[in-house]
């Protein structure tokens, strides 16, 4: 066998043999080529293999980012599908009906953005109860106010809202003589004179408010009762022991 490379030319004709085996007359130029070609070979597969390895993490990595971003988009579908659905290990489950329901008057408390003062972060209180004694409950929210005020007339006022017995209120505020507006904060019900109908106490940033329950419609009776207060203090939370 006759190799060429690099202008050099060696015969390796085959020569004596020994137990078979064929001894082959290479001179130290025939083994320098030898190497030579060997090295060639080995660097030739050793670029394929390279080669195949560059591709293949290529092509790993645009999968791996792919499988990422999917990965990451199931994950928030399942994850807005487990909070719009009701878990099965739940003590209770809530939804908003609020504007269904009829309940659809603002609670104006302080700024609407940005809020500078304490009075404006506590927010106000509400209460539950059959102030008609029709034996369904009622709902009554307290509102506030804002540090700008609004015109006469125009300020967010209390709410009563009466239960039409079907899952759906209906405001009955003015009619039932709970219209005041300010700063109101909590609210307790609590018949104070026992004759039967339940009765509003309401606190506020200034003169708190009594209002008398007579046959569903409110009597404000605060002052007469002595529970007004001074006007100077901060009413905050109430509660009744019945």
């Amino acid at each position: 066998m006759a190799f060429r490379r690099r202008g050099l030319s060696v015969n390796s004709g085959s020569g004596k043999t020994r137990g078979g085996a064929a001894i082959s007359n290479y001179s130290p130029g025939a083994r320098a080529v030898n190497r030579d070609v060997t090295t060639g070979i080995v660097c030739d597969v050793y670029a394929v293999y390279r080669l195949h390895n560059q591709i293949f993490f290529m092509r790993f990595r645009r999968t791996s980012r792919y499988a990422f971003w999917i990965a990451l988009i199931v994950f928030c579908c399942l994850h807005v599908a487990a909070q719009t659905q009701p878990s099965k290990t739940a003590i209770a489950y809530f939804t908003d009906v609020a504007q269904k329901a009829g309940l659809t008057a603002p609670i104006v408390f302080g700024g609407k953005e940005t809020k500078k003062y304490i009075i404006e972060t506590t927010g106000s209180g509400a209460a539950i109860f059959d102030y008609d004694n029709d034996g369904w409950p009622d709902i009554f929210l307290v509102n506030g106010t804002t540090l700008e005020g609004f015109p006469a007339g125009k300020g967010p006022t209390n709410h009563l809202y009466r239960n039409n017995h079907d899952g759906t209120f209906s405001d009955v505020t003015v009619k039932s003589g709970l219209n005041a507006t300010g700063w109101g904060q909590g609210v307790c019900v609590g018949d104070y004179d026992n004759d039967g109908w339940e009765d509003l106490y309401v606190t506020y940033y200034g003169e708190n408010r009594l209002y008398h329950n007579q046959n569903g419609v409110f009597t404000e009776v605060a002052e007469k009762a002595g529970v007004a207060g001074s006007g100077k203090a901060w009413g905050i939370a109430t509660a009744v022991s019945i």
